[in-house]
């Protein structure tokens, strides 16, 4: 895995600003695995608009041609509105 891009994930909540961090695949192992139990439920883990469900489909598209020779990955962490009722109406 030493050839694998670095992972710059994004945080898109819980906060005035973007927060983001930089790390190898590897230390994603232990960051990420939090979002995908349930302690981290609401929380969706995405790389280009692909919602991902587990460390191994991370690894998975990470080794994909298209992100072989990047620098970087970048890995959006949003909220989910799953199950939830928005307070904005429904526009039919």
């Amino acid at each position: 895995m030493g050839s694998s891009p670095k992972l710059m994930i994004k945080k898109y909540f819980g906060s005035a600003s973007i927060q983001q961090m930089t790390v190898d695949l590897e230390e994603a192992k232990g960051f990420m695995e939090y979002f995908w139990n349930q302690d981290g439920s609401g929380v969706v883990v995405s790389i280009d608009g692909q919602k991902i469900n587990s460390y191994d489909e991370l690894v998975s598209i990470v080794s994909q041609d298209r992100y072989k020779g990047l620098d970087f990955v970048e890995v959006g962490l949003f909220l989910s509105n799953d199950g939830k009722k928005s307070i904005w109406p429904n526009r039919s």
